[in-house]
């Protein structure tokens, strides 16, 4: 990444945080693009939304919230921690994690929060 364009997602970082309403995914996913400039980030908002909807559909079946939210990320989807290579950047990463569906607690955390606020949680 030309450094200019490394400023300026630094610059949308800051900004992103220092505002009085933070999206919390929105800043991950910046640092998903510090961490890999290659990194099209734009599936990981459409795999969140589409989470989500399925998290929505089990509640609409009578499922509790977090029931449903647990059933669909960690026993349909299968997220994990990554216990071999936990200090791996890609870790660090929620559009990678999202897609991989292994990460560190942290990351996991965001993606739970993500698809849970879009699910109406």
């Amino acid at each position: 990444m030309p450094e200019s364009d490394r400023q300026f997602v630094v610059q949308r970082f800051r900004e992103a945080v220092a505002s009085p309403v933070l999206d919390l995914f929105e800043a991950a996913l910046l640092i998903s693009q510090l961490i890999d400039p290659t990194e099209d980030v734009g599936p990981a908002g459409e795999l969140a939304e589409s989470l989500a909807l399925r998290v929505l559909r089990l509640r609409e079946e009578g499922k509790s919230s977090e029931g449903a939210l647990r059933q669909v990320l960690f026993g349909e989807e299968g997220f994990t921690g990554d216990g071999d290579s936990y200090d791996d950047p890609e870790n660090s990463s929620v559009s990678r994690v999202l897609a991989r569906r292994r990460g560190m607690p942290i990351t996991l955390s965001i993606i739970v929060m993500e698809v849970g606020r879009r699910a109406g949680m």
